[in-house]
């Protein structure tokens, strides 16, 4: 029964609105709105990825400065252990007047670049020995709180003074010092390491890995003792930040989000409170500056999703026009044509990506019309069918257009790598599974001959099994009925690993190997062209296994069959868990 032909007032028909011509301009429409929808996702996720970065960055950052901040400490905590047993052993009568000490504190001074002095007070605070020999201007520092410290808990051995300024040079200094004891057991006096504010500098100078990051020294009371590479705060207490009252309460080690109130702006803090001294190292990072890398590759893919949208909305347009009259759509594309002949390689990339556009955007525009037609006779099994096949070509479209992405970001050298330690056997058990049923359909074997008790690999685990997928694809895809495909895993002489798929099909010349590693190019074989592609498999996981500092062999015999093999260096190899 033909479908009815509804009027209403006013002329309007309904049935215009679904044209053929509409609904194919529509389907491009929906193409570009699924192409900026792919382009928000990706950049959201994107964004989480540079935040986790950061943070990791961050983390790094201040084991590294605390390390170099414990050897520091534990230096001079030696120094002064040594200089109090010497002290301890000789009378204090006697030992007061030896005039050659001053020059002994201060070679032990220069021995150590982050001193700026020594010195050794009585117990009664009046300076004795001083590495600087200033002890005729120095007054009685027996109200410093150190001292005080000292003299009255004799159970307080270490102790680390809130900084000072000295007037003159205008620098910063705070002091480590530690209580000398008489034969008795007696308060005897201080040694006191005085410590340059900026003693990380030089170190954080090779090491520092942004522009825009403060590595700041907090002692447990909250005051600000080194703060790098600014000396603002110095002397200052943030006692009452949310550092102390929110997050040194829950660990003593991790990285947070926090907001500076002064200036508005967002830094990522990590911080570590020291197992050995009544320390706590941060290191605070700024979030724009963590993201400089995610706004440039949001740019570029912005480029990119722009490009395709224009592209999708273009191809649905010339489809509608196609439907409307064959005549100009048949000098649409000798204009094309013409136009791509001018250059080679626009020719090269327009023909590949028009035709693997093309083919599933008309896949979807012939079932949507059929389904359109309203045609009773469809049975609901045709009809489930129908949108199956509009399902998979919408789901290759978005393939082809995540390739162009992916590799658009190693070419721009923005594609990040998320390591992480993982079963090369399990990743392969995984991939075999999804080509399992393209295999069955093609009557090839699949063939797994990698051990279950492989080295762990620490690498980018989804970037790995995209790699095996298209290899294997491809390998299907090239090899005849009755043919194999097999996948192996070993670990070479240099301890690096390898990843082979081999398959005994159709093979290559030399000539069709280097073809095949060129982008958007597919060898000229019957076979080859029983499947649509892009050509983008090869080079992009090329391009994948690069990034890892890995490398990519390609081996093929013609009429033989073809090996690629993709290794791991040594240094992504872990021992088998």
């Amino acid at each position: 029964m033909p479908p009815r032909q509804i009027e209403t007032k006013g002329g309007f028909n309904p049935a215009l609105l679904f044209s053929p011509d509409r609904t194919v301009s529509m389907v491009g429409y929906i193409v570009a709105v699924a192409i900026l929808l792919l382009f928000f996702f990706s950049s959201w996720s994107d964004y989480q990825q540079a935040i986790k970065m950061a943070f990791s960055r961050t983390t790094n950052d201040i084991r590294v400065f605390e390390e170099y901040t414990l050897r520091t400490l534990n230096a001079i905590d030696i120094l002064l252990l040594g200089e109090i047993d010497r002290i301890e052993e000789q009378p204090e009568a006697a030992f007061s007047i030896n005039n050659s000490y001053d020059l002994r504190l201060a070679k032990l001074a220069e021995s150590a670049p982050a001193l700026w002095g020594i010195i050794v007070l009585d117990k009664d605070g009046n300076l004795m020995f001083d590495s600087k020999n200033d002890k005729g201007t120095s007054p009685g520092l027996s109200n410093r709180d150190f001292f005080k410290a000292h003299k009255t808990d004799q159970s307080l051995q270490f102790h680390i003074s809130s900084p000072f300024i000295d007037r003159l040079t205008g620098e910063w200094f705070f002091g480590i010092s530690q209580r000398l004891n008489s034969s008795d057991g007696e308060f005897r006096g201080v040694i006191m390491a005085i410590v340059h504010a900026n003693f990380a500098e030089p170190f954080l100078e090779d090491f520092r890995s942004c522009t825009d990051c403060s590595y700041t020294l907090i002692s447990d009371n909250g005051t600000i003792l080194a703060n790098e590479p600014s000396e603002s705060g110095l002397g200052s207490n943030v006692f009452q930040s949310s550092l102390f009252t929110s997050h040194l309460s829950l660990s003593t080690s991790g990285v947070y989000e926090t907001t500076d109130t002064s200036e508005g702006e967002t830094h990522i803090l990590a911080y570590s409170r020291s197992k050995d001294y009544p320390l706590i190292a941060t290191v605070s990072r700024s979030l724009d500056e963590a993201l400089i890398e995610w706004r440039q590759q949001i740019n570029h893919r912005l480029i990119i999703s722009i490009l395709g949208v224009l592209l999708s909305i273009g191809l649905g347009q010339a489809s509608a026009k196609q439907i409307r009259s064959q005549k100009r759509a048949v000098e649409q594309a000798a204009a094309r044509e013409a136009a791509e002949i001018s250059n080679a390689s626009k020719t090269e990339f327009l023909a590949n990506m028009s035709h693997e556009l093309r083919t599933p955007l008309n896949s979807i525009i012939g079932f949507a019309e059929i389904l359109q037609s309203a045609d009773s006779t469809i049975s609901q099994e045709k009809r489930l069918d129908y949108y199956e096949s509009i399902r998979g070509s919408g789901e290759d479209l978005l393939h082809i257009i995540n390739d162009i992405l992916d590799l658009s970001k190693i070419d721009a050298d923005r594609m990040p790598v998320i390591e992480s330690p993982f079963h090369i056997d399990q990743v392969a058990s995984s991939s075999l599974k999804l080509v399992a049923q393209k295999a069955l359909t093609g009557e090839i074997a699949l063939v797994n001959k990698i051990r279950e008790d492989m080295p762990l690999l620490n690498a980018d685990e989804r970037k790995t099994k995209q790699m095996l997928l298209n290899l294997l694809s491809n390998a299907i895809k090239f090899t005849p009925k009755g043919g194999t495909v097999t996948v192996s895993a070993a670990v070479d002489s240099r301890g690096g690993l390898t990843l082979a798929v081999t398959d005994n099909g159709i093979g290559m010349s030399e000539e069709e190997a280097t073809q095949a590693l060129g982008k958007f190019r597919q060898i000229d074989s019957s076979l080859a062209r029983e499947h649509a592609g892009t050509g983008l498999g090869l080079p992009l996981v090329k391009g994948l296994i690069e990034l890892h500092g890995g490398s990519f062999t390609l081996k093929s015999v013609k009429d033989e069959g073809t090996e690629v093999v993709l290794r791991f260096p040594k240094k992504r190899v872990l021992a088998a868990a």
